[in-house]
């Protein structure tokens, strides 16, 4: 634990988060209140075995009538879940390439995963591949979609992750299951101040992700420095005027690009249908090419007309005679002067 704490240290000097301040004085100590209250834990003391007890009940309980209510239907729920997640995020699935392999898994699976999950990270994780897969394992459909958005966050969060190799560690050793009871407590109050706060620009809603894509926008170095995102937070925690004028700010240049996203998207779609419709109509000539071959037919030489000159009017001989002359056959032209008077 002690190497542990010394690499968070480093992570925080790194990010030089050492004036908490600006935060409101009991902010931790509401939120801590707030997610017992919701926990049906309010009043028991911090760490109190019979309080973790009590706020599990109700939830084991709850997972196994889950977990009996899928039995059967797991291939069907596993394709549910996806279809929900993509539905969910598909401007950014898309945009962004992201995979995904959600999936029920057994008991033993998730025994197996839990343990894995205790172990100690090994290095920087998850930000070699160049197209990101996000695999989510539940026992049941509810566990199946908070672990899929777990991991749509955590993709969306890799790029904040910094080049120093030393960091990065310190800031991945940080995320494992070690740390799930504490973000069942905290995590979705703190993440529901800071959706409040967002959420107080009309515009938020009014187009797709723009919550998601604010996020990326926050979090990268290119866009606000590690010294600015942390101001920023405090003041958005603290919702004071200059966070919500930033943060306004950042939501107008967030949503041109999602209207530029999109737009790139809607083009892209476009173009693939018609090659689609090209590629269709290529391959149905060339069956046709294939099933009837080219037939090429040999047309017999026609025998020469024979004109009777000494049928005609010397009025239809004068005429002949014209044609033979303009194109210089003067062959015929010989032959009708012999009927001319």
């Amino acid at each position: 634990m002690g190497d542990k704490i010394k690499k968070f240290d480093l992570f925080l000097e790194g990010i030089k988060a050492d004036d908490m301040s600006s935060i409101p004085s009991g902010y931790l100590q509401n939120v801590s209140s707030r997610a017992k209250e919701r926990m049906g834990i309010a009043g028991q003391r911090e760490g109190d075995p019979r309080s973790v007890m009590a706020a599990a009940g109700p939830l084991m309980s709850e997972l196994s009538r889950s977990q009996q209510l899928s039995a059967g239907h797991e291939e069907a729920l596993s394709k549910l879940a996806t279809d929900v997640i993509t539905n969910l995020y598909k401007p950014l699935i898309d945009y962004y390439n992201i995979k995904l392999d959600i999936k029920f898994a057994s008991g033993s699976e998730m025994r197996r995963m839990i343990d894995q999950g205790f172990a100690r990270p090994k290095g920087n994780q998850g930000t070699s591949s160049q197209t990101p897969i996000i695999k989510a394992r539940g026992a049941d459909f509810s566990m199946l979609i908070h672990e899929a958005v777990k991991g749509m966050w955590r993709v969306l969060s890799m790029r904040s992750v910094p080049d120093d190799r030393e960091i990065a560690k310190a800031i991945e050793s940080q995320f494992n299951l070690m740390d799930e009871p504490d973000d069942w407590k905290y995590g979705p109050e703190i993440a529901a101040d800071l959706r409040d706060f967002i959420n107080e620009n009309p515009k938020t809603d009014s187009y797709k992700n723009v919550r998601e894509e604010l996020w990326l926008f926050m979090i990268d170095p290119k866009n606000i420095s590690d010294d600015d995102f942390l101001e920023l937070m405090k003041g958005i925690l603290a919702k004071t005027p200059e966070a919500r004028k930033k943060v306004d700010g950042y939501i107008e240049i967030v949503v041109k690009g999602i209207k530029a996203r999109d737009e790139y998207l809607k083009q892209m779609e476009e173009y693939n249908l018609k090659m689609a419709e090209y590629e269709r109509k290529m391959e149905e000539y060339e069956k046709r090419k294939q099933a009837k071959p080219m037939q090429i037919t040999k047309t017999e030489p026609q025998e020469p007309e024979i004109i009777d000159y000494s049928q005609m009017t010397q009025r239809e001989l004068n005429d002949e005679l014209s044609k033979a002359l303009d194109v210089r056959d003067f062959k015929k032209a010989e032959e009708i002067s012999k009927y001319l008077k």
